[in-house]
């Protein structure tokens, strides 16, 4: 049996792009053009989710002392990074400069001791955090890029004994778009 192209397409959250290899046209002896292999299939592209936060959207985390906004994962993410863009800096009584970025497994697996109190329009990324290491291999719920099989959130911390007052921010998680079940394609 040939090996095949990703061709499911059953999950909405999956999104597949159509190849075709290029290749050239045979000329037969009537003058008519004849294709030499068929399209290749779907593969599934990167993305990027994407969620904006905004300083109101923290709740009390019962967990610790703190406040945490949660992001839905959709099923079957394979997670590959995380960056975050602030919009408008946070503000409060004790400043956001120890914004953890994490999951149920690590709190701060994506992101460790961000400042978002700084000014508008700064681009963050922590490339030593367990998850964001490109180096590392992968190990669910220990270090590098993670596969959340059943959904999970991006739990953002705010790391402060006092709610924001204000503030915007944008968190990108780029991931691998194939949420299909384990064993979809046989």
């Amino acid at each position: 049996m040939a090996i095949r192209y990703v061709r499911s397409t059953a999950t909405p959250d999956t999104v597949l792009m159509t190849f075709r290899v290029v290749h050239d046209y045979r000329a037969i002896l009537d003058g008519d053009l004849t294709d030499s292999v068929q399209s290749t299939g779907k593969s599934p592209i990167s993305r990027w989710l994407a969620w904006a936060i905004e300083h109101d959207e923290f709740v009390s985390d019962p967990d610790k002392i703190g406040y945490v906004a949660r992001c839905q994962i959709p099923r079957g993410t394979i997670a590959l990074r995380v960056m975050t863009r602030v919009d408008t800096a946070f503000l409060a009584a004790t400043p956001g400069a120890d914004i953890d970025i994490g999951d149920d497994n690590i709190a701060n697996g994506w992101a460790d001791s961000l400042d978002w109190s700084t000014a508008a329009g700064v681009i963050m990324a922590d490339q030593d955090a367990v998850y964001n290491d490109p180096t590392t291999d992968p190990n669910a719920g220990v270090a590098g890029a993670q596969y959340y099989e059943t959904g999970d959130t991006i739990d953002i911390n705010w790391n402060n004994a006092t709610a924001p007052t204000a503030g915007k921010a944008i968190v990108f998680l780029l991931c691998i778009s194939y949420h299909e079940d384990l064993n979809a394609e046989w």
